[in-house]
C-alpha cells in the first residue's frame, strides 16, 4: 500500500518554547521546519503528563502502522499454510484491519 502520510520516524520534541504554542511538536526526523503536529503543553485532561505521553504516542504512528501491516501479512501467510486455526486469528485480523484502516483512512 502507497504511504500518503509524512513517512517516518517521527520524532517527538517536548517542551518546545519557540513553537506557535508553548508545548510539544512532533516532526519527522529528516524535517527541521514542518512539525505534524502540536500539543499545547498544558492540555489535555491530566495535563502536562498526558499530552507527553499523547506526543510520544503521535510519534511512534509510522512504526505501529509499519509493524501492523507485517502482522497482518505474517498471520495471512500463516492461515494460507494452516498453521493457526482460523477461528483464534479472525479477531486479530479483525482489530489490525480496524486500526489499520483508522491509520490510512482507506478500507483495507
Amino acid at each position: 500500500m502507497e504511504t500518503k502520510h509524512t513517512h517516518g520516524p517521527w520524532k517527538a520534541h517536548l517542551n518546545v518554547p519557540s513553537a506557535a504554542i508553548e508545548g510539544h511538536i512532533i516532526k519527522a526526523d529528516y524535517s527541521a521546519f514542518r512539525p505534524i503536529a502540536s500539543l499545547f503543553k498544558g492540555g489535555g485532561s491530566k495535563g502536562v503528563p498526558e499530552q507527553i505521553a499523547n506526543a510520544f504516542l503521535i510519534a511512534a504512528a509510522p512504526e505501529m502502522l509499519d509493524a501492523l501491516q507485517g502482522i497482518k501479512s505474517y498471520v495471512t501467510r500463516l492461515l494460507t499454510l494452516q498453521k493457526v486455526p482460523q477461528m483464534d486469528i479472525d479477531y486479530i485480523l479483525r482489530k489490525v484491519d480496524t486500526a489499520i484502516e483508522k491509520a490510512t483512512k482507506q478500507k483495507v
